[in-house]
Parts: structure tokens; C-alpha cells; sequence
């Protein structure tokens, strides 16, 4: 039995890692990557509209100010909108 493989009530059960192994990529190609990066990003940011129809817009900088979660009062409950450490948010009662 190897590192990978363990006893469970008389049977052997494998346990597989799945394992990414990225590809090193040339210094000019993560320089032109990154310009080109930048420069879509910025044309997003222009793309955005301040506001939708009568919807007022604020963006998550602006909302969070810093902070990971914020409170909402909302009809005399309060919910709590956080933000997960892989960018998403969250919004729980």
C-alpha cells in the first residue's frame, strides 16, 4: 500500500490528487500580456455606465470602503453582503 492508498474495513481506497502544473512562459510574453491586460481593463472601466436607466450605480470599492463585509438594513432586517476571498459576494440575512 502507498502514501496515497489507505485501510477502510478490510478494503484499500485510493485516494488521487489532481495536481496543475503551469508552463513557465518568456519574460516578453508576460510583459505584453500585461500591457495588453492593462489596456482592456481600462477600456472596461470606460465602458461602464455611471447609471442604469434610474438605477443608481456604486461601485464595491466605494460600498466596502476597505472592508470585507458591510451591514444593510433593509424593511427592519438586517443583511450582511461580504465579500469571499476569491472576489465574490455574498449576501446573507
Amino acid at each position: 500500500m502507498n502514501a496515497s492508498e489507505h485501510q477502510d474495513a478490510g478494503r484499500t481506497v485510493s485516494r488521487r490528487r489532481h495536481v496543475i502544473v503551469a508552463r513557465k512562459r518568456p519574460a516578453d510574453l508576460n510583459a505584453a500580456s500585461a500591457t495588453s491586460t492593462a489596456s482592456t481593463a481600462s477600456e472596461a472601466v470606460r465602458d461602464i455606465p455611471t447609471a442604469i436607466g434610474d438605477t443608481r450605480m456604486v461601485t464595491s470599492e466605494q460600498l466596502f470602503a476597505g472592508q470585507n463585509a458591510v451591514a444593510i438594513r433593509h424593511n427592519g432586517a438586517v443583511y450582511t453582503l461580504r465579500v469571499t476571498r476569491f472576489g465574490k459576494l455574498i449576501l446573507t440575512k
